[in-house]
């Protein structure tokens, strides 16, 4: 980890003097300033939990959608479904409210539309939480059945869902 945190300031400088300006190398400048802002969060959750591991590890499931607000106002582009597949990347059960998912939680009754703001999140979070004691499936397992559940022909060309019950 000391190696780390001691290229986190030398790539602070890199990244706005050389390669951001690189037309050859990036596009998207926040993006790669975002492999700065990132990495110093990481460091920041070591020094505060010991470790970002454990940070992750010890956040609790029924708490999913105050995890992602951590991630949305601590980290760099790690807003919608982007932290969703960051935390299933490490290992940490997640839901991603891709347009297949969000078809099956209409159909059930839990939303009436995609979720947009905390009040929404916090409703699929709820339904989420009652599934998981159920079931004693994770987050991710719930999601993926959700989206897997929706026949994507009933999908629109724009990606939403007609609205239309199977036969």
């Amino acid at each position: 980890m000391g190696s780390i945190r001691m290229r986190v300031p030398l790539c602070r400088r890199n990244i706005s003097t050389g390669c951001c300006q690189d037309r050859g190398i990036v596009r998207n400048a926040a993006k790669i300033k975002s492999v700065q802002i990132n990495a110093q969060f990481v460091l920041d959750l070591k020094t505060e939990h010991r470790s970002a591991a454990r940070f992750f590890a010890n956040w609790a499931d029924t708490d999913y959608v105050g995890l992602l607000d951590v991630l949305k106002k601590r980290a760099s582009h790690l807003g919608g479904d982007a932290a969703g597949r960051f935390l299933r990347a490490i290992g940490k059960p997640a839901f991603i409210t891709s347009p297949d998912m969000v078809a099956a939680l209409i159909r059930e009754g839990v939303i009436d539309r995609a979720p947009t703001g905390k009040r929404d999140l916090a409703i699929v979070q709820d339904a989420f939480n009652r599934w998981s004691s159920e079931s004693g499936r994770d987050l991710t397992s719930i999601s993926r059945i959700l989206a897997m559940s929706v026949d994507s022909s009933e999908m629109t060309s724009s990606g939403r869902h007609s609205g239309r019950r199977p036969a």
